[in-house]
């Protein structure tokens, strides 16, 4: 199974009640054996120590085998998303809603105060946008080092918390969030040039039919603007799916992209329920997630006309027990990153998925990575729980 990928990291979309549970063909393939596909995701014992147990628990190693290294972080942090600006300087966000800058050195809290955070994306070193549970807000100055965040005034005066933010340059930005309670309602807000001066609107897309709890944005020049989010079944009351649409590039409209179920389970339990994230490039686009019945499944888009339309696959990624999948991060065809549950970070290096040494001792990481950036192949980021590790090819060790 080959899968060609580009820079777009993405973050996890649960349930959005709560209800679930933690080749190009124009009709869905028969899921295969995980065992025998190379595209699966490893099958991994989440209690099991990682590939470098033999490392000696009472003098850990500066780096981890695959070259992952520490980085210390301000007490008591809990980091949901990363970005760095391709000149060094890399951002994060936190739970406990700080701004985390890395000089290239050393962690320091940039901003603090700004409610739960969990959204980061940038179009330049001076230009950083962050969301959360207050709404949305763009960090600028006069250098990195300097940068203010500013609240950005929500469209109609109410503020929606923002879990995804993806743009194509400062002048156009895009931003999903919303409430999922007491029934799932989404927001898709646009930062664009309109007349007056750019500025933040709501896009059509946010008035659904079935209310939707949209939590996620990615998207290419190539390929347009690619939206999802969280919604009940037709005609359930319990079942839930995720949606997924997408402006094409060009295009004034989103358009929703209907996703193969998993042709091994019934409709109802066979939908794409928790996507745990995307990756695109200019020919394919690639979902990770899980189907309401919790069977790990990868979801891929492909097209033969230049991205005027996509045809979707579906191929079975895994066991039901393996750790979730929060973040996805592409850079290549033969570079892609997942993180997840239980400290687990998976590199597709083009022909299938390994798991990556990513602690220096022989007791494996129990807490969650949240999001992972990856710029290149020496360029990559993982966060989560109390953690930061930075990725240096240089400093494998044996």
């Amino acid at each position: 199974m080959k899968l060609s990928l580009r820079a777009a990291c993405l973050l996890a979309i649960p349930g959005a009640l709560g209800i679930v549970a933690a080749c190009s063909d124009a009709s869905p393939e028969a899921a295969p054996d995980p065992a025998a596909d190379g595209g699966a995701l490893p099958v991994v014992d989440a209690s099991a120590p990682e590939t470098d147990a033999d490392a000696d628990a009472e003098a850990p190693r500066e780096c981890s085998k695959d070259g992952f290294c520490p980085t210390a972080l301000p007490p008591g942090q809990t980091l949901r998303g990363v970005w760095g600006d391709g000149t060094g300087i890399v951002w994060s966000v936190t739970d406990e809603g700080n701004v985390l800058r890395w000089d290239g050195t050393t962690w320091k809290i940039h901003a603090s105060g700004l409610g739960p955070l969990g959204a980061i994306w940038g179009s330049g070193p001076t230009d950083v946008w962050i969301g959360g549970e207050e709404g949305l807000r763009r960090g600028t100055g006069g250098a990195s080092a300097t940068l203010t965040f500013a609240k950005i005034a929500p469209p109609g005066g109410v503020a929606v918390s923002i879990r995804s933010i993806w743009g194509s340059g400062p002048d156009d930005v895009w931003a999903a969030g919303g409430t999922v309670e007491p029934q799932p309602a989404g927001r898709v807000l646009h930062y664009a040039a309109r007349d007056g001066g750019p500025s933040l609107a709501i896009d059509a897309v946010s008035t659904q039919p079935t209310p939707t709890a949209f939590a996620s944005v990615w998207g290419s020049t190539a390929t347009g603007v690619w939206v999802a989010g969280a919604r009940l079944l037709e005609g359930e009351d319990f079942f839930e799916e995720i949606a997924v649409f997408r402006r094409a590039a060009g295009a004034s409209a989103f358009a929703e992209v209907t996703l193969p179920p998993d042709p091994e389970e019934a409709p109802v339990f066979g939908v794409l329920a928790v996507m745990g994230g995307a990756a695109i490039s200019g020919d394919d686009v690639l979902v990770l997630g899980r189907s309401s019945s919790a069977v790990p499944g990868i979801w891929r888009g492909t097209t033969t006309n230049g991205g005027a339309t996509f045809t979707f696959s579906y191929t079975k990624a895994g066991r039901n027990d393996a750790p979730p999948i929060n973040a996805l991060c592409g850079v290549s065809s033969k570079n892609a990153w997942a993180v997840g549950d239980y400290g687990r970070v998976h590199r597709w290096d083009g022909d299938a998925w390994t798991q990556a040494a990513v602690t220096r001792t022989k007791f494996p990481l129990t807490d969650p990575l949240y999001a992972v950036w990856a710029a290149g192949p020496e360029d990559v980021w993982v966060v989560g729980k109390q953690i930061a590790l930075r990725r240096d090819p240089s400093k494998k060790q044996p």
